[in-house]
């Protein structure tokens, strides 16, 4: 008896041991912001980006729409179903101005001047590839591939999808 015991003390011993976030975690704040005084406004928190992981409380179909209307960077998220999203102090003050309720969750990263991983339409992120392919042609090329029958006898009315190579990339 006293074996398992001392096995099951062990055990719990080595679980506490091996989580350290379980004993020292507590309650979330209940402010906008890690580390802010609730009564901030966003303008006065100023992250190093300037840019915030954002809240906006959307209650219906037509609030979405409206709000895609009114940032139209995050059009697609919103019809999506999506209500946290980046924002900037202007732009929170804009969605606060027609009503909304917006909570600041943290600050978020700059905008990287490279490769735009978010992107919202396919013509963005193909026009910046084509840029890229024209500035770099050691490194990309666009190969058209699948039409080229139908390219040669006068156009096409479905064209195929055209792919991007990378060199050594067969």
């Amino acid at each position: 008896m006293r074996r398992k015991q001392l096995l099951g003390f062990l055990l719990m011993t080595a679980i506490l041991l091996a989580t350290p976030g379980l004993v020292i975690a507590g309650p979330a704040p209940d402010n906008d912001a890690p580390g802010i005084d609730a009564g901030q406004s966003a303008s006065e928190q100023q992250p190093p980006s300037g840019r915030y992981y954002v809240q906006i409380d959307i209650n219906s179909g037509e609030d979405a729409a409206s709000l895609a209307q009114l940032l139209p960077e995050w059009d697609e998220a919103f019809e999506a179903g999506s209500s946290k999203v980046i924002l900037t102090d202007d732009e929170i003050a804009r969605v606060r101005n027609r009503g909304y309720v917006v909570t600041v969750l943290g600050d978020a990263p700059a905008i990287p001047d490279t490769w735009p991983s978010c992107y919202s339409h396919l013509t963005e992120l193909n026009t910046w590839l084509q840029t890229f392919a024209a500035d770099n042609p050691t490194l990309v090329e666009l190969i058209d591939y699948g039409d080229s029958w139908c390219k040669t006898q006068g156009g096409c009315t479905t064209p195929a999808p055209q792919n991007w190579s990378w060199p050594g990339d067969d």
